[in-house]
C-alpha cells in the first residue's frame, strides 16, 4: 500500500495527468497480482524444502523498479511522454 502511495505522489510530482497516473497504478496492480499468485503456487510446491527468508526478500525487493517501470509505461500508453530520468 505504501508503494502505491509513493507511485501516486511520484506521478503527481512529474505532472502526469489523472489517466496516466491510474494507468500506471493499474499496470502495477496487475503485475503484482499475477506475480504473487505464481510466487505462492511455486512456494507451495517447494514447501518440503526450506526456502530462506533471503529468497523471499529478493522477490519483494524488485517491486520499486517495477513500480517505476509501470509509471513509465503508463506515460507511454496515454501518449504523455516522459524521459526515464524525470
Amino acid at each position: 500500500r505504501d508503494l502505491l502511495c509513493r507511485m501516486y505522489m511520484a506521478a503527481e510530482t512529474m505532472n502526469c495527468g489523472t489517466e496516466t497516473r491510474f494507468t500506471g497504478l493499474v499496470l502495477f496492480h496487475r503485475y503484482v497480482s499475477h506475480y504473487f499468485s505464481s510466487f505462492t503456487m511455486t512456494e507451495e510446491k517447494q514447501s518440503s524444502s526450506s526456502s530462506s527468508s533471503r529468497e523471499k526478500q529478493q522477490h519483494r525487493n524488485h517491486l520499486g523498479i517495477v513500480a517505476a517501470a509501470c509509471l513509465f509505461l503508463g506515460c507511454k500508453v496515454e501518449e504523455e511522454p516522459r524521459r526515464i530520468r524525470d
